[in-house]
């Protein structure tokens, strides 16, 4: 129950009587009322701290302020946190330790193993190996490059899409080879070579592990991750039901099926202090990782 208590400042004779008499009914009502009690002042400056004082020593909260008082209530009325829950999200933290960036195609191949979908895709060391990927995977194809200090591969030019030919490969991968060199201290880069994915909706899948608590950070994908700045952040570790529930929170709202696919990929990052995936194509077929980020904790 929560009671509203506006006493003027400043009061006295028979108004501060008054007053007093509340506060005495209060305080009688609340040592008998079946359901907790609470009090809170419209303003912070309506609740003088002698009667703040007199309600707490008497196990009866005070609030100064409306909306605080209605936060408190709320927060008050809510079910109690799962003991189980916060245990195991307390046994999923661990200190910081030494970690390092993997390749794209090192973070594909994790997911994979560990049973997330991601394009298909082959790693070409030179221009008839892309070409034989090429040709094995259905056309048109993305090339990129993959390195561990390359991670924003479109503004540094280092992807080409929707290729089509054998010439279009071997240009792609001449131009990627060649491009930036200094990514990889001189070595010819990595290229991979990957089927385009069906059209769908994008959405951002991120997994930390080096925060306060492991967190699960759901969105829409794509150049809408920074543009809207709506994100669902859940602690882990996490079931489907409880993702879905977070998601329920976003104002661009997220298709059905991505609680199912982030909770996929949140399994698959024991070992990794960061996963990101984006974008994560949702199509009516499933979903599909498109583009992948790790950080691989040091053994």
């Amino acid at each position: 129950m929560l009671v509203f208590y506006d006493r003027p400042p400043g009061i006295s004779g028979a108004s501060l009587e008054s007053w007093e008499a509340v506060e005495e009914g209060i305080l009688a009502g609340a040592a008998v009322s079946d359901v907790p009690v609470m009090v809170a002042a419209t303003l912070p400056e309506l609740l003088d701290d002698a009667s703040a004082w007199a309600f707490c020593e008497a196990g009866v909260p005070a609030i100064a302020g409306l909306r605080t008082g209605i936060a408190v209530a709320a927060a008050l009325a809510a079910p109690l946190p799962d003991a189980a829950r916060l245990r195991a999200m307390a046994a999923a933290c661990r200190p910081r330790v030494e970690s390092r960036w993997l390749a794209e195609h090192e973070a594909k191949a994790l997911l994979r193993a560990r049973g997330v979908p991601v394009v298909g895709g082959r790693l070409a060391l030179n221009e008839d190996e892309a070409v034989a990927a090429f040709h094995e995977l259905a056309a048109p194809v993305a090339l990129k490059v993959s390195s561990p200090s390359m991670r924003h591969k479109t503004a540094a030019g280092a992807i080409a899409l929707d290729v089509r030919d054998e010439p279009g490969v071997r240009e792609a991968f001449h131009r990627l080879a060649n491009g930036s060199p200094g990514e990889t201290r001189g070595l010819t880069p990595l290229v991979l070579v990957e089927q385009m994915a069906a059209p769908g909706v994008e959405i951002f899948v991120a997994v930390r592990t080096d925060a306060v608590v492991p967190v699960l950070v759901v969105g829409r994908g794509g150049i809408h991750v920074e543009a809207l700045d709506d994100v669902a952040i859940v602690p882990l570790p996490a079931d489907v039901r409880r993702i879905e529930r977070a998601l329920e929170t976003l104002r661009a709202p997220v298709p059905g099926g991505a609680a199912a696919i982030a909770a996929q990929i949140a399994g698959a990052a024991d070992g990794l202090e960061l996963l990101e995936c984006n974008p994560v194509l949702i199509h009516r077929d499933g979903a599909v990782v498109v583009d992948a980020t790790a950080k691989e904790v040091a053994t």
